[in-house]
């Protein structure tokens, strides 16, 4: 399967985004020999249907609310109502939503989808069954920091936990209260930690 950008509903307004993410995290995968992970906060599915597409051997969990959260984020992307996008997003919960279901009948043995927030979805997952969980949900500090302390036990010892946005002061202060210094920096704000 060739990877198409065109078929996203939305793509990021900035040059690279969730291609760059993809970029890393495909090469953490492949030379960790990574099959099972899970992408926390799949808005457009944008970086979701590029790691399905360009990882043949991988089975990616998706989980995302697909609902306003306006109680939520401070600094993160769904505060917002739809009337009001944020950061030139629209936030068409219902056209993302229909694009993971066409990826899920389209990838069915490799793709799966939690619609549900990530501090409830994590009970489905059984605790050392992933090799990496990438954090992109709710960006407020105690979010990020919930997100990181609910997923670290579904990852496995020698797996990774990753995320995006390392540039928001919040998410960054989060990462290092909660899994210290060891922390590798890669391209468009990425960040890795092994576990």
């Amino acid at each position: 399967m060739v990877y198409d950008p065109f078929r996203v509903k939305e793509r990021e307004n900035k040059e690279g985004g969730p291609v760059i993410r993809g970029k890393v995290l495909k090469q953490l995968i492949d030379e960790n020999n990574l099959q099972f992970g899970a992408e926390l906060g799949v808005r457009s599915g944008e970086l979701y249907y590029y790691l399905i597409a360009n990882c043949p051997d991988l089975h990616l969990l998706g989980v995302d609310l697909y609902e306003i959260q306006p109680e939520g984020v401070g600094e993160g992307h769904r505060w917002k109502t739809l009337a009001e996008p944020f950061g030139g997003f629209s936030h068409d919960f219902n056209s993302y939503y229909t694009f993971i279901q066409e990826l899920l009948e389209e990838f069915p043995a490799r793709a799966t989808f939690i619609k549900d927030w990530t501090n409830k979805a994590c009970d489905q997952i059984e605790d050392g069954s992933l090799d990496f969980v990438f954090i992109d949900a709710d960006h407020s500090y105690k979010s990020v920091c919930q997100d990181i302390e609910l997923w670290s036990p579904k990852v496995r010892e020698g797996g990774f936990i990753t995320g995006h946005d390392y540039w928001i002061g919040c998410v960054k202060r989060a990462v290092h209260d909660t899994l210290g210094n060891s922390i590798t920096l890669k391209p468009d704000h990425v960040w890795i930690y092994k576990k």
